[in-house]
Formats: structure tokens, sequence, C-alpha cells
């Protein structure tokens, strides 16, 4: 029998039309009282807000992952937990700092997969560089959206 709190929140989620995808097996109204898929959800450090919505909104704990700058401003990311056989979702926004945020955002997704993640999902709520997808007639540009994707 699920819990009268598990049973709120998938009410709310379905209410609000939220038929997120975690897998092409998953959505929430399959899973109202049974165990969720094995999912982590971790936070770069441009919105962790963002995420922690995310998390409580699934009923999950925010993965514990550290992000540090060595003295010559290069990045670091240790991602403090097994992600083995894991979908892991991060959660970054393309805002402020946008090239440390995303090198940041390419850091984490590949330690993620060195550490064996079945899936690693990028949420990125604010894409840079997204303006930047076609050339303007009669200028020479880079086009740099499809650097990313």
């Amino acid at each position: 029998m699920p819990g009268r709190a598990d049973t709120n929140r998938a009410r709310c989620l379905l209410k609000n039309k939220l038929t997120a995808q975690f897998s092409p097996k998953f959505s929430v109204g399959k899973y109202l009282g049974r165990k969720m898929p094995n999912i982590k959800v971790f936070s770069g450090s441009s919105h962790p807000d963002l995420a922690q919505k995310v998390v409580d909104r699934l009923g999950i704990e925010l993965g514990r992952v550290v992000a540090k700058k060595f003295s010559n401003l290069e990045t670091n990311v240790e991602i403090g937990e097994s992600v083995r056989g894991e979908d892991v979702y991060i959660v970054q926004s393309g805002s402020g700092e946008i090239n440390d945020n995303l090198m940041e955002l390419l850091i984490m997704i590949n330690a993620c997969k060195i550490a064996s993640a079945s899936r690693v999902t990028a949420v990125i709520p604010c894409f840079p560089y997204a303006r930047q997808d076609k050339k303007d007639k009669g200028v020479q540009h880079t086009v740099s959206a499809p650097l990313l994707v």
C-alpha cells in the first residue's frame, strides 16, 4: 500500500501534467506506490535551486558532487557516489558564466560515463549558444550551436 505522501506526490505530478520520461519504460503514473527506477540527479554549480526543486518533486535526494577550480581556473568535478548502472540526470543552466558552466557540465558527463552510468542526460533550461544555429546572409560567422549537440 503506497504511503500518503507518495500518492499525493504522484497525484500532484499527474495533475500538473508532468509526464516526465526517465527512461523508455518509466512514467510517473506507472509507478504509483511502487519503487522508482534507479535514477540519480546531480546539480552543476549554475542553478542548484532548480535541481533541488526537481529532486524534491521526485521524492529523491540530490546526488553528491563537488566542483572546484584549480589556481589556474581549470574546473575539477568529483562525483561523490556510485552511478554504476544508474540513469543520471545533470541539471546545469547555461546562464551566468556560460563557458565555465558548459565545461563543468561536460566534465560531469564524462565522469558519469567513466563511472559506468547506464545513461547520462543533461537538463539544460537555458541552452548556451542556441542563437548561433545558422549563418547570417552575406556575413562570415561561425555556427557554434552544432558543436554542443
